[in-house]
C-alpha cells in the first residue's frame, strides 16, 4: 500500500516543460543508477584483481607440473636409448661383430629382432672368411677345396691335344 507521503507526491506530479528541468531530472535518474550500481558492485575490482592472481598462481602450477613431464619424459627418452645401447653391444659381443658391421647392418629396434640380426650377419661372415659363397639353401654342403682343379686340367689338356 502506499504511504501518505507517496499519495501526496503523486498529487503534486509537476510536468518538465523546459530542457533544463528534463537534464536536471535525468542527471538526478543518472545519479541514483550509478550509486545504486557503485553499492551493489563494490567489491568488484576486487574479486577481479583476486581472479586475475588466481589465473596467473595456476599458469605457473601449470607451468612447473609441464616441466616435471617434459623432464620425466627426457629421463625415459635416455633410459631407453641407454637400454637400446646396451643390449646392441651385448649382441654384437656375443655374435663377435665388428663395429663397422653393427652400424651398417643392425638396425632393429627391439631386442629380438636385433638378435635375429646379428645371428644371419653373423653366418654371412663366417661364409665369407671360409672362401665359399654364401648361399643360405645349401648350407651343409661343404665348399669344394680350391686346389682340386683335376677335372679342368683334363678338360683343357684335351683340347690341346
Amino acid at each position: 500500500m502506499a504511504t501518505k507521503e507517496e499519495t501526496e507526491g503523486a498529487d503534486k506530479f509537476t510536468p518538465i516543460t523546459t530542457p533544463e528541468q528534463l537534464n536536471a531530472f535525468i542527471a538526478d535518474r543518472v545519479k541514483r543508477a550509478e550509486t545504486k550500481a557503485l553499492e551493489r558492485f563494490a567489491d568488484y575490482d576486487d574479486l577481479k584483481t583476486k581472479a586475475a592472481e588466481f589465473d596467473k598462481v595456476q599458469d605457473q602450477s601449470k607451468s612447473a607440473e609441464q616441466k616435471h613431464s617434459e623432464a620425466l619424459a627426457g629421463m625415459q627418452k635416455r633410459l631407453d636409448d641407454s637400454e637400446s645401447a646396451t643390449t646392441r653391444a651385448r649382441i654384437q659381443a656375443k655374435y663377435k661383430i665388428s663395429d663397422e658391421h653393427a652400424e651398417r647392418f643392425l638396425t632393429a629396434s627391439n631386442g629380438e629382432a636385433l638378435e635375429t640380426q646379428a645371428k644371419d650377419l653373423a653366418e654371412i661372415l663366417i661364409d665369407r672368411k671360409s672362401g665359399a659363397p654364401y648361399v643360405p639353401e645349401q648350407k651343409d654342403i661343404e665348399p669344394r677345396p680350391a686346389d682340386d682343379d683335376d677335372g679342368l686340367r683334363s678338360m683343357v689338356q684335351s683340347w690341346q691335344g
